[in-house]
């Protein structure tokens, strides 16, 4: 009789563990680790002027705090390195808007508000290959 855990992967046999071969009972199954990495939060006043570094794949997530997500819109100079997505709510869910890392390189973001009373945030992003 065996069980498996599929969340790590691993299979386990009753029974004799002594049949007389060396690797008897193993499942034969590599292991693995595969790292889950999640997004980099910052809230848009944090972001003015700074510089986020992220690796390919990885996701900066922006707090608009009381301002509207969706009234967030975002400039990349160089869309080869990251791409600004807008934030919405959509079926009671609020999504902030935020950068995804493409390539590697450096490009300026450009963020403003129609609903902040704010000068538009300007921040760097800097994309390293993932590890």
């Amino acid at each position: 009789m065996c069980a498996a855990v599929l969340m790590t992967g691993t299979v386990a046999c009753g029974g004799s563990t002594d049949s007389g071969y060396p690797d008897a009972g193993r499942s034969g199954a590599a292991e693995s680790s595969v790292e889950m990495v999640g997004p980099v939060t910052r809230s848009a006043d944090e972001l003015r002027g700074t510089t986020v570094e992220l690796t390919v794949g990885r996701v900066l997530n922006i707090d608009t705090g009381d301002v509207p997500v969706q009234s967030y819109r975002g400039e990349v100079a160089d869309r080869r390195v990251a791409k600004f997505e807008r934030g919405r709510d959509e079926g009671g869910v609020r999504f902030n808007p935020g950068v995804t890392a493409v390539a590697p390189g450096t490009t300026a973001v450009t963020m403003t508000s129609e609903d902040a009373d704010t000068e538009p945030i300007r921040f760097t992003v800097t994309v390293t290959a993932a590890e």
